[in-house]
Formats: C-alpha cells, sequence, structure tokens
C-alpha cells in the first residue's frame, strides 16, 4: 500500500516567502487558499532569518531566484542553518542543468519551477511537513 503525505494538521504551520514579484506572490497565495497552512511573504534575507528565528512554526520557505541583490545560493545556506528543520526550497524561471543540485549542495531541498503552479506547490508543502515533522519532529510546531 502506497503512503502519502497528509497535509499539516496545525493550521498555524506557515511557509515563508522571500518574493517580490506581485504575481507569483499572488500564485503563491492562491494555492495556499482551502489548505491547512499559510504564506508569510518578506522581500529581504534580514527580514527573513528574523521571522525564522522568533517563529518556530515556519516548515518551509521559498527563496525566489530573482529577488534584486539576493544570492540565492548564500541564502540558502544561510537560511538552512536559521532554521534545519525547515525545507528550504528554491524558485527558478529557468530550469538549468545541475539547478537541483546546486540547490542541495547548498543545503536546500526543494525546486519548484516558476510560473508556480498549486499542484506543485501543495506537494513541495507537503514534504516539508513530512520533513519538519519526521526529521526534525521538534522543529516547527
Amino acid at each position: 500500500m502506497k503512503r502519502t503525505a497528509k497535509p499539516p494538521e496545525n493550521p498555524a504551520a506557515q511557509v515563508l516567502a522571500i518574493m517580490q514579484a506581485a504575481d507569483e506572490r499572488e500564485r503563491l497565495r492562491t494555492s495556499a487558499e482551502g489548505e491547512p497552512w499559510t504564506v508569510e511573504f518578506c522581500v529581504t534575507m534580514a527580514q527573513a532569518t528574523s521571522l525564522l528565528r522568533s517563529d518556530p512554526r515556519f516548515m518551509a520557505v521559498l527563496i525566489d531566484r530573482d529577488v534584486p541583490r539576493l544570492e540565492w545560493e548564500k541564502a540558502v545556506r544561510e537560511l538552512a542553518k536559521t532554521a534545519p528543520h525547515a525545507t528550504i526550497m528554491l524558485a527558478s524561471a529557468h530550469k538549468q542543468d545541475g539547478l537541483w543540485q546546486r540547490v542541495v549542495e547548498n543545503g536546500g531541498h526543494d525546486l519548484l519551477l516558476k510560473p508556480l503552479r498549486a499542484g506543485e506547490v501543495r506537494r513541495a508543502v507537503l514534504h516539508a511537513h513530512w520533513y519538519a515533522t519526521t526529521i526534525h519532529p521538534g522543529g516547527a510546531a
């Protein structure tokens, strides 16, 4: 029997998105409608690390590769250290050879292609929930 990931039961579970583009924010916001998790947005690494340090409920962090003045590889490494219980994901409009591997090598977990699609976002968040509750059960509340 194949097991499937259950959605998070805690309605306070959070996804943090470092994202500026209004259209991608709206796609992500729409993907969360009707789901038992919510999305919080920020636009800088300083905001992201502050939020992650102050609120352990973030089970996933989505970094938009196209945020100006954000070095995504450095951001992935820093966020992986700041919130080891969270799944770090990169959103990119470009599917380049080896990009997923670079995400993983820097401490990330997943790559989502833009424009974001609700099904892919849901799959990634379910994986994040599994990771936060199975691998790091003391992390995301």
